[in-house]
């Protein structure tokens, strides 16, 4: 009789940890026994010793295997939650589309949404290898970005009247706000399926930012790769380090010589006028001294 294997085989993958389990607690459990014989015995004997030592063997290896198992199997099953949740994501985006790369009013598209990326939060949750945590953090960083970015109308955030079915109406938000309880079937997205997506697409609380482990350029990084290849990154950085914003205005930076104050367009000009960066380029060409000129 033909029958399908697959299942049977996969259980029994699932298993082999539990039988080495109870394998490695057998052997345990008869080391244990043979120790408490000898210690009550007065002479150990070198048969009985050479049986300790082949017990140890056997239990240390055993244990090496057991961890092998567990280890692999927890592997694969947090890499099996990793690709589920990130395969998740992509769905809640298709379900939101249009079809023109553009955000649907379409409730259920918004339900159907928001349980796809709430259930991708669930089984993110259940990552338990570092790296795949780590994976999944820069997917959801990237995924964020996508989201902020498709969330628009003619590059504009969505207004109110998005989420009543009908963003391009003349009319009034109250009159399309009744309007859209008059079709039939309630049209308004609810709040909590609007704010799980926006919830996704924004940094949740107490996001740890990659960004703060890393340091500025350093003098002789900016030397090698900023002065000579990008002079506008160097004037760019240069300007940072004299000025700052604040309230829409730019101010000086206070220095042991001068006092912080605000600074117009005029004297930022000057300043980056004065910003000399031909001796860049000149340092990064070969020198043609004592050589004859081309023909």
């Amino acid at each position: 009789m033909d029958f399908d294997k697959e299942p049977y085989i996969r259980q029994a993958h699932k298993l082999i940890p539990d039988f080495m389990g109870i394998i490695l607690g057998l052997v345990a459990a008869g080391i244990a026994l043979l120790v408490a014989n000898l210690a009550v015995s007065d002479d150990v004997r070198l048969p009985e010793a050479i049986q300790m030592a082949i017990l140890i063997f056997i239990a240390t290896t055993a244990w090496i295997q057991w961890r092998s198992f567990h280890s692999s199997r927890e592997f694969e099953r947090s890499k099996a939650y990793l690709e589920n949740a990130i395969e998740l994501i992509g769905r809640a985006k298709t379900l939101l589309d249009n079809g023109n790369d553009e955000p649907t009013t379409d409730l259920i598209s918004w339900v159907s949404a928001a349980r796809q990326l709430s259930r991708a939060n669930e089984i993110s949750s259940q990552i338990t290898v570092d790296a795949h945590e780590r994976i999944f953090a820069a997917e959801h960083d990237f995924q964020r970005h996508v989201f902020l970015n498709f969330l628009q109308i003619d590059g504009e955030p969505l207004p109110a009247s998005f989420f009543l079915g009908d963003p391009y109406s003349s009319d009034s938000f109250g009159q399309q706000a009744l309007k859209a309880l008059r079709r039939g079937s309630p049209a308004w997205i609810p709040e909590q399926i609007v704010s799980v997506i926006y919830r996704f697409a924004h940094f949740p609380e107490g996001y740890t930012d990659p960004l703060r482990s890393e340091k500025k350029l350093s003098a002789r990084e900016r030397e090698i790769f900023g002065l000579i290849n990008n002079p506008g990154v160097e004037s760019y950085l240069s300007f940072r380090e004299r000025f700052a914003p604040a309230a829409l205005k730019i101010y000086k930076k206070r220095t042991a010589d001068e006092l912080g104050r605000f600074v117009s367009a005029v004297e930022i000009d000057q300043f980056m006028g004065e910003l000399d960066t031909s001796a860049f380029y000149t340092s990064s060409k070969p020198s043609t001294e004592g050589k004859d000129p081309p023909d």
